[in-house]
């Protein structure tokens, strides 16, 4: 099917079925809901400042928590880390820094011992201590969204004041780089005792001020940020929720808004073109697949997943979509991924696909299908026309967050449209989405099996890195074998933004954007 035809379909099909709904990829609901009014802070710190000195970005959906390990979201992410500050952090070419920790050695493979800055302090004046550390990385252990970043962790061992020696379970070698995770942040010990996660008590460069669900989140400079590399050149930084994509590219053209994240593709050569305007990209470790669920039929049998594999057309998923910008994916991991493997084996074949439906005992027009999805909701067509080709009557089901993650997590649906961002580690990835641990939270296709999980924890557990990318080989090849994805492609995260500032080191691939060093020309 061409893409004449395919958008020909997208219009009909958006007109009878679409609801609306803008989305940033999640696989994981947080624990915290939003409130049905207004969160403050207990003191509003607000000091009047003019618009001037407020950075207003426009965001295509509400967060779900404050709470940094109370969500696995990209979207929320922007806010908590910016609240919040982590051991470590990413530099923009994906390397392992240091951000709280001054000094870090490994006293032995299950033993890493960190020192943080003397004089780090909370936004309620506190100093941030060791015991702050050890209780923030222990809860994270315990929180069912973030804990698979530290499962390995045993315990934390308070040596001084500033000093901890975090222990793990067995040699885990992804342990640093999964510490920039934003569940991963730290909070005051006292915050954690209480357990009251309506705010948060952060150290990072933007204090927490209000939070008006599904309209806007107010933050203020903390000036006594500990980088001071790294504090605003803005009192306020305002995250305003606009779902509509078009409706987000004209508040930026107004100047109504400073800077969109997530910007329409449709809008790129329009915010291009426009000499007020800048575009700020960056191909992400960021991905979007097809989960088909192994527990439900037809995808209990693996030659139907096969078969779906060679069914869909992603460079045309791709174009729909994403306007092109991006790239397809080969395997179940971006290219840069420890392990990556290009498997060219599912090359877009639709009588291939046919013959394998016909080889699982399904006729042309026996299937139906339901595809779940609220994010890049454009591809749903595509998938839908491509399956048309082969016989199979798939139903797209544009849902909202809420409803497609609880669908998710319950494992009562056939298909699933979703993304996900990773680190440069695999484990990350892997842990999550690939291991029997991850059914019923972001291992979406429910897949569970004995070799791919040793495979994956034999992975984590490796330190020489030439003998893990020999182990991530044989994951990647297992895994496209067992074909529970049809991986789709990487994107790429670009935003529009006003020309009076700067943008160096806002944004790495991990989509972490450092609102804090938007810098005024």
């Amino acid at each position: 099917m061409n893409i004449k035809k395919i958008i020909i379909l997208i219009l009909v099909f958006s007109l009878t079925v679409f609801t609306a709904c803008g989305g940033q990829d999640t696989v994981q609901e947080a624990d915290n809901e939003g409130p049905e009014d207004v969160v403050e802070a207990e003191k509003d710190t607000s000091n009047g400042k003019d618009e001037d000195d407020t950075l207003t970005v426009a965001i295509e959906m509400d967060i779900t928590a404050l709470d940094p390990a109370g969500h696995n979201e990209t979207i929320t992410a922007y806010v908590t880390n910016m609240i919040t500050s982590r051991l470590f952090t990413y530099d923009e070419d994906m390397n392992t820094i240091p951000q709280l920790a001054e000094e870090w050695e490994y006293l032995s493979d299950t033993e890493l011992k960190i020192k943080i800055f003397e004089g780090v302090k909370f936004h309620d004046g506190s100093e941030m201590k060791a015991e702050d550390v050890k209780a923030s990385i222990e809860r994270a252990t315990r929180m069912p969204k973030v804990s698979y970043v530290v499962n390995q962790v045993e315990k934390v061992d308070v040596i001084d004041d500033y000093t901890v020696v975090i222990n793990t379970k067995v040699p885990f070698a992804p342990l640093m780089g999964n510490l920039v995770h934003p569940g991963c942040s730290i909070l005051s010990k006292k915050q954690i005792d209480s357990g009251n996660f309506e705010t948060i008590n952060g150290s990072g460069p933007y204090k927490f001020v209000s939070w008006q669900s599904g309209n806007e989140i107010v933050l203020e400079k903390f000036d006594d940020y500990f980088d001071k590399d790294g504090v605003s050149d803005f009192e306020k930084l305002v995250y305003r929720v606009i779902p509509e994509g078009s409706s987000r590219t004209i508040g930026l053209e107004a100047g109504d808004v400073d800077l969109v994240v997530s910007l329409d593709t449709n809008d790129y050569n329009r915010v291009n073109e426009n000499s007020d305007l800048v575009i700020i990209e960056k191909l992400a470790n960021h991905i979007w697949y097809l989960a088909m669920n192994v527990e439900k039929e037809p995808f209990d049998n693996k030659l139907v997943r096969q078969a779906m594999n060679y069914a869909i057309n992603k460079e045309d998923v791709l174009e729909v979509a994403q306007n092109g910008l991006g790239r397809t994916l080969n395997s179940i991991t971006p290219d840069e991924i420890l392990g990556h493997v290009k498997n060219t084996t599912y090359e877009y074949n639709p009588e291939k696909a046919k013959q394998l439906l016909e080889q699982a005992g399904y006729k042309e027009g026996e299937l139906e299908i339901t595809i779940n999805s609220y994010g890049d909701e454009k591809g749903g067509p595509v998938i839908q026309a491509n399956l048309l080709d082969i016989g199979i009557d798939a139903k797209v089901n544009n849902m909202d967050r809420g409803a497609f993650l609880d669908l998710n997590n319950s494992g009562n649906f056939q298909c699933s449209l979703n993304g996900w961002t990773t680190s440069p580690d695999p484990d990350r990835f892997f842990a999550s989405l690939i291991h029997s641990a991850g059914v019923g939270t972001n291992n979406v296709a429910r897949y569970a099996n004995p070799e791919m999980d040793a495979l994956v924890r034999k992975g984590s557990s490796t330190i020489d890195e030439a003998e893990r990318e020999v182990i991530y080989n044989q994951v990647h090849e297992l895994a496209m074998e067992d074909a529970i994805w049809v991986p789709l492609y990487s994107k790429v995260l670009v935003m529009g933004g006003s020309a009076d500032y700067t943008y160096d080191g806002v944004l790495d691939p991990m989509w972490n954007v450092n609102f804090n060093l938007v810098r005024k020309k």
